[in-house]
């Protein structure tokens, strides 16, 4: 028996070895801002992720809209760097590990070959990818050897903002192209949406930057190179290598490069990505060390022992800026990391930041490294840059954050009064920007209790929500206090929000005193896991949430698992369709949404006896006799589901001609939900009498 992609994917198995991989991550960098997420999921990690393979096959599971931080690429441009919630991190992984699987035979062939980069380690290993480092030295190596040989002329075949640009319509074409299921690439292709945009527009192009699973999502696409490459290396003298969109081609002169180049402009077009024409270039190589992207290790070690000496390292330094411009960018990280911080660097290092905003992470290392307090003057200088119109909000939020726990008493005075000033200005619009100072503010007390309940409920960022709360002190607002906090976590469907309360309520050893009820069934578990309650409340029906999305509207919470009782899982189903068409095709909305009326009006007769008897499947027998003991008592749904049902024979996914007019059907135009809305709404408050 044949088990779909979707349904292995939903396996705990797979989501299981997702969270495995998710944690032995070795990029410390997106790490950093979920180590404390990842502690508290891990609490019922059983639960949790039996619960979410539920929901998974149930098809309730809601992607969470992402944080996104924009990361200086140079003093204009930016990175986009991408924060998904923990459980949208393992949903990636999960269907990634199903795609690794499947193309692994097709990679594998040309692992340190062709290609060197993301290179998939197999479903046994700890790591999901094979160490980078050593994939990168033989890159360099290949490049180096391939040089030796005689090939003297060297071009680089750069893309622009690769994973940024990646059409998800050629992705999935290529997904199904190999064997993927046709509802894998699609449930994919919707969460790439979700993930790609933090506001209510959708694209199609894209993959997030900064998860694991996306390097090797992004393979899928590049691989396409190196099959065009591997059909035309007989015919042309050059060698190909290619570390993740980096593309390095060696020959013995530059006509064979030419064309090479010209055709791999013509396939990057092909699949919806652009070369970066400004770096593109041919040459006659002496140096390839100068080639290269990075230097070897055996380099780094000779560099290592001669920066021993403190003169050789900041002479070596020095050379690596002119002014304020960097002039060699990897020998310039490669000696910050190693110099000893002193004020007349770190001078220079402000200015150079000022100018070079792409290095502020490097930078901001530098300053973390200090082993005494930094001077009052060099404080004085980065709080004159921090006072200054800023370009980039993550700059000064790093540097807020590397300098506020290492200054002097007078130092610290004057940033935390900028801080407090920043807060004011309400137009913190970075969300590291917002937690930084938010963070700062609540170590130092500046917030009244009332404050915090407010801002809480004002935030909409569950990442900025969910990093804060270890820093709101128990002792300082007390204990009934923090529970207020607390319930406002519980509370909230978003699961980072969730664990991040738990890992509180475990820390605190505190004892849950209100309504347990009012409590998301999530936390409800997590609660029963770890001892806290003897029971928890079963996952909520759908339908209300879809109800509310397709209305737009508040509308009164009924108990859809008793009104539905044993038919409930299937009117969810229908309904969280009929959710999703009334954004994207109203034809099929119109359709869907009938077969749920049909269900519904099936219990609102076994409901109320007085109305009569149901046939279900045969709707219009009750819609189209006038005057009925339903239309009477119940007019409003009477005349919503009859609305609903004519809009249904008219249309061309149901029938080739309208009956009563014998004239072609069409297909239901979006701008009818605008007229389905009231109705529904009107509809559902009878209900509310009934139920």
């Amino acid at each position: 028996m044949n088990i779909s992609d979707l349904n292995k994917t939903f396996t705990k198995i797979n989501l299981t070895r997702a969270w495995r991989w998710i944690n032995s991550n070795p990029s410390y960098q997106y790490k950093n801002y979920f180590r404390d997420s990842y502690s508290s999921y891990n609490i019922s990690v059983d639960v949790n992720l039996k619960d979410l393979s539920k929901r998974l096959k149930d098809g309730v599971y809601k992607p969470c809209k992402p944080t996104q931080l924009l990361l200086p690429k140079n003093g204009i441009s930016t990175r986009l760097f991408t924060l998904l919630s923990v459980e949208d991190q393992i949903v990636y992984q999960a269907m990634v590990n199903i795609i690794a699987e499947k193309f692994y035979a097709k990679l594998k062939k040309d692992y340190n070959v062709l290609t060197f980069g993301n290179l998939y380690a197999g479903k046994r290993s700890t790591f999901f990818y094979r160490k980078w480092e050593k994939g990168y030295q033989t890159f360099n190596r290949a490049v180096k050897e391939t040089f030796s040989h005689g090939f003297k002329y060297m071009a680089s075949f750069d893309l622009t903002a690769c994973y940024d640009t990646i059409d998800h319509h050629v992705l999935c074409f290529i997904l199904h192209n190999n064997g993927l299921d046709k509802e894998f690439v699609d449930f994919l292709s919707n969460l790439l949406k979700a993930w790609t945009s933090n506001i209510d527009i959708y694209k199609g192009h894209g993959i997030p930057q900064g998860p694991l699973s996306s390097g090797l999502l992004a393979e899928v696409l590049l691989c396409f190179f190196d099959e065009k490459y591997k059909k035309m290396k007989n015919n042309i003298d050059i060698k190909y290598f290619r570390y993740v969109d980096d593309i390095k081609l060696l020959s013995y002169g530059e006509k064979d490069l030419m064309r090479m180049l010209a055709q791999l402009d013509y396939y990057s077009k092909q699949i919806g990505l652009f070369p970066q024409s400004a770096k593109i270039e041919i040459k006659k190589i002496s140096n390839i060390d100068d080639e290269i992207l990075s230097l070897s290790n055996i380099e780094n070690e000779i560099i290592q022992k001669k920066i021993q000496k403190k003169d050789t390292l900041l002479n070596g330094f020095k050379l690596t800026f002119s002014g304020n411009q960097v002039t060699n960018k990897t020998k310039f990280k490669m000696y910050l990391a190693s110099i000893k911080p002193n004020s007349v660097i770190s001078k220079k290092l402000i200015d150079i930041l000022s100018h070079n905003p792409q290095y502020f992470q490097n930078i901001s290392n530098y300053f973390g490294n200090y082993s005494r307090k930094i001077s009052d003057k060099v404080i004085e200088k980065i709080i004159t840059e921090l006072e200054r119109p800023e370009v980039f909000q993550v700059v000064t939020a790093s540097m807020i954050d590397v300098i506020a726990y290492n200054t002097s008493a007078i130092s610290y005075d004057i940033l935390l009064n900028l801080c407090l000033k920043r807060w004011k200005d309400k137009k913190i619009l970075n969300p590291q920007l917002r937690y930084t100072i938010a963070k700062f503010l609540l170590i130092n007390q500046k917030f009244k209790f009332e404050e915090i309940i407010s801002y809480l409920q004002f935030e909409q960022n569950w990442w900025i929500k969910k990093s804060i709360l270890k820093y709101i002190d128990i002792d300082i607002y007390g204990k009934y206090s923090y529970l207020e906090v607390l319930r406002l976590y519980l509370e909230s469907d978003n699961i980072e929000l969730i664990v991040a309360a738990m890992s509180a309520i475990l820390e605190n050893d505190i004892s849950i005193d209100y309504d347990i009820s009012k409590m998301n069934y999530k936390a409800q578990l997590m609660l029963k896991d770890t001892g806290y309650i003897n029971r928890s409340a079963r996952r909520p029906s759908a339908i209300h949430d879809c109800l509310k999305g397709i209305t737009k509207q508040n509308i009164k919470k009924l108990k859809w698992k008793k009104i539905f009782a044993r038919d409930h899982k299937a009117a969810e189903n229908k309904l969280l369709r009929a959710k999703s068409y009334s954004t994207t095709d109203m034809s099929a909305f119109i359709n869907i949404i009938d077969t749920f009326n049909d269900m519904l009006l099936q219990k609102v007769f076994e409901a109320d006896r007085s109305i009569g008897k149901y046939q279900l499947g045969n709707i219009g027998g009750n819609l189209y006799n006038k005057g009925t003991e339903f239309e009477q008592k119940y007019p409003l749904l009477f005349k919503y589901c009859l609305n609903i049902h004519e809009l249904r024979l008219a249309c061309d996914l149901s029938h080739p001609i309208v009956k009563k007019t014998k004239k072609n059907t069409n297909p239901i135009q979006y701008k009818t939900i605008f007229k389905i809305r009231p109705l529904l709404v009107d509809a559902l408050s009878e209900l509310e009498q009934l139920w």
